[in-house]
C-alpha cells in the first residue's frame, strides 16, 4: 500500500462514528418511568373501594406497553411501529396522570379514614395506688 492509498485521517475530517458501549434499555427511557411510576402509585391504592380495579390494571398494562415499545425501538425490531405508537401512549401516560393527580387526594383520606378506624379507642388508665400489687 502507497502513500497515495492510504487514508489519513486530517482536521478537517470528521471523526469516526464509534457506537455506544452499552444498549439503551428499554426501562431508562422518561415515558417509561413515568408510566412505570404511574402504575407502581395506582398500585399502592390496590385495596382501595374508591379505585377501579380495572383502571388499576389497565395503568399497569400501559406501562409494561410502553417499556415494551421502547424496548423494541431500542433493539430496533420494528421501530418504525413502535416510533408511531409511543406519540399516542405519552398522551395517554400524561391523561393518566393528570387524573391521579385528581385522585390521590381522596384515595389518601379513605386511607387515612381506615387506618383511624383500625387503632383502638384508647382508654386513659385509672392511675393505681402507690403499694397497690400489679395484677
Amino acid at each position: 500500500m502507497n502513500a497515495d492509498e492510504r487514508t489519513v485521517l486530517t482536521q478537517d475530517d470528521p471523526a469516526p462514528e464509534v457506537p455506544p458501549a452499552l444498549l439503551p434499555r428499554a426501562g431508562d427511557s422518561e415515558l417509561a418511568r413515568r408510566a412505570a411510576a404511574a402504575a407502581d402509585l395506582v398500585a399502592g391504592y390496590g385495596a382501595s373501594a374508591r379505585l377501579d380495579g380495572r383502571f388499576r390494571l389497565a395503568v399497569a398494562d400501559l406501562a409494561r406497553a410502553v417499556t415494551g415499545l421502547e424496548g423494541m425501538r431500542a433493539c430496533g425490531l420494528a421501530s418504525d411501529i413502535a416510533d408511531a405508537a409511543l406519540p399516542a401512549l405519552a398522551e395517554v401516560v400524561e391523561r393518566v396522570e393528570r387524573e391521579l393527580e385528581r385522585a390521590i387526594p381522596e384515595l389518601q383520606a379513605e386511607r387515612r379514614e381506615i387506618e383511624a378506624a383500625r387503632q383502638p379507642a384508647r382508654r386513659t388508665r385509672r392511675p393505681r395506688p402507690v403499694g397497690a400489687p400489679k395484677q
